[in-house]
């Protein structure tokens, strides 16, 4: 499969929170990522005509990106990452994924991620919204307040029944590409809590990819080629002029309220007054699923506040 060469420098989904009185701001924002020796493979930037095929697999004898302190902030990091290692089978040959370890990474992380792919089963559960900044991409709100995923409990556990983004199954990994580089590798948060030499499955054997890596090759791949269309359909609503500014204010009814607020939604208004010939070209793209997936998911905005009115703040 061509792979078009293309970074994706996704910022860090900066999250930030004030009171004004009983009620709690959340903001979803993006923040401007730092220059980096690797480039990472999620946030977007516009491909490049053409593209040669690429091989993606971890990057063996590579030169990490400078590792961050406990101290630094995690700026121009994807969302939930601290910081990214080149897989290395010389530095993580002897690591294990243990997979029964849980989301309770995610367990703060009120918004992650979509795919396109991923619209019309993520809006069955979760509010979709669009990041502001250059490039609007879905995320899929998780929470209210800034720091709170009802959808992780206590020990970690993806609320049963619900749809679990492919973003938070792809974690620890994420691909990189060197800067002035066409070859995709695969890099990993090396303080991933699953991440360790006990049990688990081991990411390589006899220094070489290990079968569960291999699957997990394949699945970060499939995902990005999934991110691309995601892209390109991002790039259609924002030239269309469907997106606006939105915040979502709730009011609990155990008292108190909240406001969320730095996204974009899709007005139903602005998509019926589309020209045909536009309705007609994203018929083909097979992106109006896509489109009608996002405007129904606004119905999960109730279903949301329930939870938020069971679980503890």
């Amino acid at each position: 499969m061509a792979r078009p060469e293309f970074l994706l420098d996704k910022p860090g989904l900066r999250r930030q929170m004030t009171r004004r009185g009983n009620a709690a701001v959340a903001s979803l924002a993006l923040s401007a990522p730092r220059p980096c020796r690797m480039s990472f493979l999620f946030s977007f930037r516009r491909p490049s005509k053409g593209g040669s095929p690429q091989e993606c697999r971890p990057m063996a004898d590579a030169s990490p990106a400078p590792a961050k302190t406990a101290s630094q902030p995690a700026s121009g990091m994807p969302p939930l990452f601290g910081r990214v290692e080149p897989l290395d089978p010389a530095r993580h040959g002897g690591l294990r994924l243990d997979r029964a370890a849980g989301l309770g990474f995610a367990a703060r992380a009120n918004a992650v991620p979509l795919s396109i792919v991923e619209l019309p089963l993520a809006a069955r559960h979760f509010p979709i919204v669009f990041a502001t900044g250059p490039l609007p991409m879905p995320l899929a709100v998780l929470g209210y307040r800034t720091g709170e995923n009802l959808f992780v409990d206590e020990k970690g556990n993806w609320r049963a029944g619900t749809y679990l983004p492919a973003y938070l199954r792809a974690y620890p990994f994420i691909f990189l590409q060197a800067e002035g580089g066409t070859q995709l590798h695969l890099g990993i948060e090396p303080d991933a809590p699953a991440l360790h030499t006990g049990s688990g499955d081991p990411l390589f054997e006899e220094g070489k990819p290990s079968t569960f890596l291999q699957e997990m090759l394949r699945f970060c791949s499939d995902y990005r080629a999934s991110l691309e269309e995601t892209q390109r359909f991002a790039e259609a609503l924002k030239a269309a002029e469907v997106l606006e500014q939105q915040e979502a204010r709730v009011e609990f009814r155990s008292g108190g309220s909240a406001r969320l607020n730095g996204f974009l939604m899709m007005n139903p208004k602005r998509f019926e007054e589309l020209p045909d010939e536009t309705i007609l070209a994203w018929r083909k793209r097979h992106w109006l699923g896509a489109a009608y997936a996002v405007m129904h998911a606004g119905g999960s905005w109730s279903s949301v506040l329930d939870l938020a009115e069971t679980k503890p703040a």
